[in-house]
């Protein structure tokens, strides 16, 4: 048995290989046609743009469906070539297969949970380092809950960006003349915004008076401002859970709650980090099944889409549960863990049924 342990445990990691190489060769096409318009408009060098595309890889979400590749393609291929027909015939049962399988998926489960920890969050603070400091020019000095924009003839100071709403919070806006000299400051409490512009609430204006060379204060309970910043900008700059770790995103959420504000994003991709690792074992779970229900004579291929369906199921649910949870309609811990907790109980059926 520890021959057939091997020889599968072998298989496996050959054909992850070649899947890994294929799904990020195909990511990279893609990101860079969607991206080059924006690489050249800014002028970056080959260098920047190198590093920018090969940072923003998605290694924690590429490994699991590679290692689904992999097995599918492992037993497939034993299927096809009557190599799971000779082993059934010498007492060699499905269970007892999927069991290095399995082993294979915890070892791949550790490997996601060095990447999701320590390689994912490097990885994305340099493609964002490269894309807003040295290819946009956007000078950043802090971006968890502090977040400084420095524009032209403009210091822009956030306290916290919701990026479930869109919202921001303790805004202070300083604007500047040609001299650098103070002319106009916002202080507001929050700011929403709405088609094209900010509408900031609880705000205090302090304008430059020439004549009485002092600063004139009025006080609005809502006006809209024109800003040069968007939502959209704001979620490029704004720390984002993929740059912390799980223990550096509990406490960021413990920091910013402990301040009053709404963490329910951060709650929710907390929980997301302490089940993903999981996705392997469970896709792990779902291969073998897969592919020993399919006869002989089924073409490869074939097997190949019924296990992509069944990856394409997950990442569906576990989008629409994050979603619920984003919105305060699942607690983050249940919207969490509906989709490991209904694809490892259908990963089971399908393996049980299959044998």
């Amino acid at each position: 048995m520890r021959i057939i342990e091997h020889y599968l445990r072998s298989e496996i990691l050959k054909y992850f290989a070649i899947s890994l190489a294929t799904v990020v060769g195909i990511f990279l096409v893609a990101d860079f046609f969607n991206q080059i318009d924006n690489v050249v408009e800014h002028k970056a060098t080959a260098g920047q743009a190198v590093l920018y595309f090969l940072s923003r890889i998605p290694l924690e979400q590429f490994i699991p469906v590679s290692v689904l590749l992999a097995v599918l393609a492992a037993f497939g291929l034993m299927n096809k070539h009557n190599e799971m027909t000779a082993l059934r015939s010498c007492g060699a049962s499905l269970l007892g297969l999927t069991r290095p399988v399995l082993k294979v998926g915890l070892g791949f489960a550790l490997v996601m949970l060095l990447v999701a920890e320590v390689l994912a969050p490097i990885a994305r603070g340099a493609a964002n380092r490269v894309w807003l400091q040295e290819v946009k020019g956007v000078k950043v000095s802090a971006r968890e809950k502090d977040i400084w924009l420095r524009g032209t003839r403009s210091i822009v100071h956030i306290r916290y960006f919701d990026p479930a709403r869109r919202s921001i919070s303790d805004v202070t806006v300083s604007l500047f003349d040609e001299n650098f000299q103070l002319i106009r400051r916002l202080d507001a409490r929050e700011g929403v915004y709405r088609e094209g512009q900010w509408v900031l609430r609880d705000l205090m204006e302090q304008i430059r008076d020439e004549a009485q060379g002092g600063f004139r204060v009025v006080h609005h309970v809502e006006k809209p401002e024109t800003l040069d910043l968007a939502p959209a900008d704001l979620l490029e700059v704004a720390k984002a859970s993929e740059e912390m770790s799980f223990w550096d995103l509990w406490a960021y959420v413990r920091r910013i709650e402990a301040e009053g504000y709404n963490a329910t994003v951060y709650r929710v991709d907390l929980h997301a980090k302490a089940t993903y690792p999981l996705v392997c074992l469970i896709l792990c779970l779902c291969a073998p099944g897969i592919a020993a229900r399919r006869g002989r004579k089924d073409n490869l291929a074939v097997v190949m889409v019924y296990g992509i369906l069944v990856a394409f199921g997950f990442w569906v649910l576990q989008s629409l549960c994050l979603s619920m949870g984003y919105g305060g309609m699942l607690p983050p811990p249940v919207a969490a863990w509906i989709p490991v907790l209904v694809f490892a109980s259908l990963g089971t059926l399908i393996l049980l049924t299959a044998d």
